[in-house]
């Protein structure tokens, strides 16, 4: 989506100061193109940014309702089974890979892409609101947020919505994820 990255995002990116990371999940040519495309853009506006391949190894963040196993998420009825761990949200943000990665997706700042990922498919129906309630007790970052609310959002601690995920890490073997369809513009 670094291609469609609205200008006034890449002003504030400019005077904030903040260097961007992107991850790159994807073997695809087409997203190799976007991704491209992207990456010039950021050059010519001089937005620093730093690319962290995650092709080898994923961290797994789901499991399924039936009993509780890691696999792989290839069809909507997959997606529907998937249910949020029930951690201690101290321990699984203490050993998050994730802590400090912020995502942002229209004028909103996600404290990770794994929340994002949890509301955009709770929104969508894909997952049950009433297990996924620890999830929806975060709020993300939006243009009208004040600023004790940044300050609480950037202090980067643990939450009630980290209960989401595990508290032990399980490192996978990445795998290629279906090109989407459609992407909101950034």
């Amino acid at each position: 989506m670094l291609d469609r990255v609205k200008p006034e995002v890449l002003q504030a990116l400019r005077e904030t100061g903040y260097e961007l990371f992107v991850t790159e999940h994807t073997f695809e040519l087409e997203h190799r193109k976007r991704l491209d495309v992207g990456y010039a853009r950021l050059k010519q506006e001089k937005i620093p940014f730093v690319v962290r391949p995650s092709r080898l190894t994923w961290v797994e963040k789901y499991k399924y309702k039936e009993d509780g196993q890691n696999r792989e998420i290839e069809t909507v009825e997959a997606i529907r089974q998937i249910v949020p761990f029930a951690s201690n949200p101290k321990k699984a943000w203490n050993q998050c890979k994730f802590s400090d990665c912020t995502t942002l997706i229209g004028d909103q700042l996600y404290r990770c892409a794994y929340l994002l990922s949890s509301h955009r498919m709770i929104h969508e129906g894909l997952l049950d609101a009433g297990l996924w309630k620890d999830a929806l007790t975060y709020s993300p970052l939006t243009l009208q947020s004040t600023p004790e609310e940044i300050f609480k959002h950037l202090r980067h601690q643990e939450m009630p919505a980290c209960a989401i995920c595990p508290h032990k890490k399980s490192i996978i073997p990445a795998r290629q994820l279906p090109v989407q369809s459609r992407v909101n513009e950034v």
